[in-house]
């Protein structure tokens, strides 16, 4: 019974979670997600902390928590620098199980897997996601792919390969075109990943569809009508709820993956975090630090506001409507996605005056202290390190918002508290769970963008609201399972992303690594598999702890073709 053939089928679905899909399951709209859950377990899955997609996905492939693997974001500073720079799978410091299982000798293929750049020379095939540098904006070029000859054969057989949907020249109010362009890239996508399962029996198959996310962050509007963001063109909006409209196309290529499987498999689907709305009032988390005394900003001439106006307009143009060929002749030697996305997050601090700061991304920013000897111009001593820590702490819980009385911010983590291995002081020193507002999500926005004095808790300008997004990440993601040894409709609590990896290693009979932070979900095996099957440990730590930062490997070309991506989907400003 030990040599018998088991497989995997996992499907990622991005941002999915139980509050959306539940309502449609009920109405019979999403029949094949309802068939796996009534035919198997299922139970929300507990993101990372905070629930930002690069840690997330990293910590889902690794079965680790970010202090071991390494990533924390879509990008990092620059040691002994205050300049960011973008991070991607040569920043991951540990073994994903793609690789534990290629090394295992079976056959692996993975499909869009976010954080997966360059792809791994498994023992399979390997299409890299949404951090792959791409041809042009959004399809893909022959890196993103292993081995380098399956870039023909996609290209050939299925068309060319897309990485993101080209949403950044739309504004919001333009949903049907933003649909129209996130279902291309579905259908491309699922179709590639069909082809590629057809071709052979695969020991575990595996594909993320990053457009459920995508949609949500920008159309949330459209699909919840007591949205903060409603307004006359959601109002007058006559066509399908988008959010519901995309998640039926990812449905019905479920359901033909499903249709091809062998009896010996297990289907997966999973998602990174869940998803929610968002509020119309922003936070500029620098102006608070500002008011507390804690950072000052430089004194701005009006030449400087001037200069500071032009870089955030020069990167509107550049990484929103120019057409691809055009954005490359004019930033193919600047670097100006990553030194413009530096610019407007700290240009304007005076170090010399600042204990701690913000990193202002425009989701989940966290407080780095501005310690000397780690940081360029730090001012913190190593002595003096704990106590402003902990200062900086206990204001944020005694921050108020004016307009709710509550709380504005739910938990203060030290990073220790959050994570644990070498990597651990990669994170920021105060990582934040901010609260919500009657369900809803505060935005997060660049301080530049109000005035010195001005109350760091505004609402955003008229104008702003076609641009930022109206949805944002949710704590939860879901976890559903059917299939060979899979108990049957069966409700489990308390999983969490980290647990899937030596679960999914476990149920192809692989041993675990012995520095996996997860635990094995024996709540989704029948007995009899349990009883039958018992746990391999590997004794091994998969990856050497080796603290390093990787070399360049994105152009200066790649990294603008990547910051109009991330621009696009809202994870840089």
């Amino acid at each position: 019974m030990r040599n018998e053939t088991r497989r995997l089928l996992i499907i990622g679905i991005d941002s999915a979670c139980f509050d959306l899909i539940n309502p449609w399951i009920a109405q019979g709209l999403l029949p094949n997600l309802s068939g796996l859950i009534r035919n198997g377990v299922s139970g929300k899955l507990k993101s990372v902390v905070p629930p930002m997609s690069p840690p997330a996905w990293t910590s889902f492939a690794t079965g680790k928590n970010p202090g071991k693997h390494g990533i924390f974001d879509f990008t990092t500073r620059r040691t002994g620098t205050y300049e960011l720079e973008f991070v991607n799978a040569l920043w991951r410091k540990s073994d994903t199980i793609w690789k534990i299982m290629s090394d295992a000798g079976k056959r692996v293929c993975t499909v869009a897997v976010p954080m997966s750049y360059p792809p791994e020379q498994i023992n399979g095939a390997m299409i890299s996601g949404i951090d792959t540098p791409g041809a042009s904006g959004r399809a893909a070029g022959p890196s993103g792919f292993w081995p380098p000859e399956l870039y023909e054969e996609i290209t050939h057989a299925v068309g060319t390969y897309l990485i993101s949907p080209n949403i950044g020249m739309f504004e919001t109010h333009q949903a049907d075109r933003i649909l129209s362009a996130a279902e291309e890239t579905v259908s491309r996508k699922m179709d590639t990943a069909i082809y590629l399962y057809k071709k052979e029996a695969w020991d575990c198959f595996t594909v993320v569809v990053g457009e459920s996310d995508a949609v949500s962050h920008r159309l949330w509007k459209y699909h919840d009508k007591s949205s903060p963001f409603s307004d006359e063109h959601s109002s007058r909006y006559q066509g399908p709820d988008p959010v519901l409209h995309i998640y039926k196309k990812i449905d019905g290529y479920i359901g033909k993956l499903c249709s091809l499987i062998s009896e010996d498999t297990a289907v997966i689907i999973m998602s990174d975090h869940g998803h929610g709305g968002n509020l119309t009032k922003a936070i500029y988390p620098n102006r608070w630090l500002e008011r507390q005394h804690i950072l000052q900003f430089r004194t701005e001439t009006k030449r400087k506001r001037l200069m500071n106006e032009c870089f955030r307009q020069a990167k509107k143009i550049a990484l929103k409507f120019l057409p691809p060929n055009l954005k490359k002749a004019i930033l193919r030697k600047s670097d100006l996605g990553s030194r413009l996305e530096s610019a407007l997050r700290f240009s304007a601090i005076d170090w010399s005056r600042t204990q701690a700061f913000f990193d202002e991304t425009p989701y989940f920013p966290n407080i780095w202290i501005n310690l000397k000897g780690r940081e360029p111009q730090g001012i913190v001593s190593p002595e003096a390190y704990y106590e402003v820590r902990n200062d900086i702490a206990d204001r944020l819980y005694r921050w108020i918002d004016p307009e709710s009385g509550q709380p504005i911010v739910k938990k203060v983590w030290i990073r220790e508290e959050l994570y644990s291995g070498p990597f651990t002081e990669k994170a920021p020193d105060l990582i934040i769970e901010w609260n919500t507002d009657k369900g809803y999500s505060y935005l997060f926005r660049s301080s530049q963008h109000i005035k010195i004095g001005q109350n760091p808790i505004s609402p955003i300008r008229s104008q702003e609201m076609k641009q930022v997004r109206s949805g944002d990440h949710r704590d939860y993601g879901l976890f559903i399972a059917s299939g060979k040894h899979i108990r049957k409709d069966r409700e489990i609590k308390g999983a969490k992303l980290i647990d899937l990896a030596p679960t999914l290693l476990y149920f192809l009979g692989i041993g675990i690594s012995s520095d996996m932070d997860g635990r094995i979900l024996t709540e989704i095996f029948e007995e009899d598999y349990l009883s039958s099957h018992s746990v391999m440990y590997d004794g091994e730590i998969r990856k050497e702890s080796d603290m390093s930062e990787p070399g360049e490997i994105y152009s200066d070309e790649e990294k603008n073709m990547l910051a109009s991506r991330l621009k696009e989907l809202g994870y840089m400003e």
